[in-house]
């Protein structure tokens, strides 16, 4: 994975994926045990992988899906502290939907193969009062639902 550490500073370059039930009004998050917020499902990309292998790779890992990329919805720039160490993030955000709709059946929280990440489809109503990282990100969230696929390049830094 394209990752390191210099120091106090961390390196990643990671892909997403906006998962979209848009019969439910709903959105994929993915969390952890140790952690009280939420991101959108992905990983970070390995060397020689392109951003949209990285997605389909990452999905069948941890989920066992098969996934039909849309379209790349965001190329984030992310300086944030989390941990005590300082981050340098680079972000593929794609629109994407699953090709076995069964895992849209899922109500409540539920763990992915990997046995550490946890998985919850989120009512988008409610994405204006959900802890989601990076926060910066939810009105693209909210644009690819609302079916706004133009591609947004984002520099943030957190203060």
């Amino acid at each position: 994975m394209i990752s390191f550490t210099i120091g106090n500073d961390k390196f990643n370059f990671r892909v997403s994926g906006i998962f979209i039930d848009s019969s439910s009004q709903r959105f994929l998050t993915n969390t952890s045990e140790d952690v009280e917020f939420f991101v959108l499902p992905g990983g970070r990309v390995e060397m020689g992988e392109d951003t949209s292998q990285t997605l389909l790779r990452e999905i069948m890992e941890e989920l066992g899906e098969e996934i039909e990329i849309v379209c790349l919805k965001a190329i984030t720039e992310d300086f944030f502290e989390f941990n005590s160490i300082n981050f340098h993030e680079i972000q593929f955000m794609y629109v994407a939907k699953f090709k076995n709709k069964d895992i849209e059946n899922h109500s409540d929280s539920f763990k992915g193969l990997e046995n550490k990440d946890i998985y919850k489809w989120q009512n988008i109503n409610d994405l204006k009062d959900l802890d989601y990282r990076p926060k910066h990100m939810k009105p693209i969230i909210k644009e690819a639902f609302e079916g706004d696929y133009s591609l947004k390049h984002i520099i943030f830094r957190e203060k």
